[in-house]
């Protein structure tokens, strides 16, 4: 319910998207994670989360897309730094 308020947060809808992520539900937990980065288009937190997601579906290419636009919006954050190694190691 707190998810439909107008006054919804970018960490609601982001720990939404953990616990929908948690129970499998990855459809529910990427479109909570989009959400959240519809909120603050800058946070790479969910960012990288959905492209876990896409990792978990077996989607590389929308893997290696999300990483590259971690490493594009924050490129110091530790999300880039992983987002970098993932990007190696798929393109193996």
């Amino acid at each position: 319910a707190a998810a439909d308020s107008p006054a919804a947060s970018r960490e609601l809808f982001y720990n939404l998207g953990e616990v929908e992520f948690a129970q499998g539900k990855t459809d529910e937990a990427a479109a909570s994670y989009r959400r959240a980065i519809e909120k603050d288009p800058t946070w790479v937190k969910p960012m990288f989360k959905l492209g876990l997601v896409a990792l978990n579906k077996g989607d590389k290419a929308e893997t290696i897309r999300m990483m590259e636009q971690i490493i594009a919006t924050d490129p110091t954050s530790s999300e880039a730094i992983q987002a970098q190694g993932l990007i190696k190691e798929l393109k193996k």
